[in-house]
């Protein structure tokens, strides 16, 4: 809530206008589990080796690469506010996404 207090203050000033709440108009959870967050990743170029037997003949051995996978989490940048941040372990991450509802209030003229 003071996320969304601190972004309304910031706009109503950004404008030169005061905001009255309409309402709550998206309140969505989520949560994501250490297996989720991992991607697949293959080189792109395949290793070769040139091997020389002991009667001088030689053979060319050529080893594709095999997928590798990383844990990519979220990136805490993406928050407007995170409360614990992730450590070096995977971990599952929850996450809330809000948002408000505003119109513009019109002052009355004298």
């Amino acid at each position: 809530m003071k996320v969304l207090k601190s972004k309304e203050q910031k706009y109503a000033n950004a404008l030169g206008v005061t905001l009255g709440v309409v309402g709550l108009s998206i309140e969505k959870y989520d949560v994501t589990y250490p297996a989720e967050a991992y991607q697949r990743y293959q080189a792109y170029e395949t290793g070769d080796a040139t091997v020389y037997n002991e009667n001088g003949t030689s053979s060319r051995v050529v080893q594709r690469k095999a997928f590798t996978f990383y844990y990519e989490p979220f990136q805490a940048s993406s928050f407007d506010s995170v409360l614990a941040p992730l450590g070096l372990e995977p971990m599952v991450q929850f996450s809330i996404y809000l948002r408000m509802q505003y119109q513009v209030k019109r002052s009355s003229m004298s």
